[in-house]
């Protein structure tokens, strides 16, 4: 989702989201970021002034899991803390 929220020079991201990655055979939760960027100096790949995505993954926020254990989407024995 893009972020409605960001403002000129905020470093926070340009878009986020959810993502499911299939982990030996179970299905764990990854928070997305992904800022766009713009090329400051030539490489292989990009000329300078070039856009280009910056990302992270992570783990799910652990608050988010708590959350949605009290709303019964996962078992508690599920969380790990």
């Amino acid at each position: 989702m893009k972020n409605d929220r960001k403002e000129e020079g905020d470093k926070r991201p340009d878009y986020t989201g959810p993502a499911t990655v299939i982990v030996a055979g179970a299905e764990v939760e990854y928070d997305i970021a992904a800022w766009v960027r713009t090329a400051t100096k030539d490489s292989a790949r990009l000329k300078v002034g070039d856009k280009y995505m910056s990302w992270t993954i992570q783990e799910k926020w652990k608050a988010d899991v708590a959350a949605e254990a009290e709303a019964g989407k996962v078992a508690p024995d599920d969380i790990a803390f």
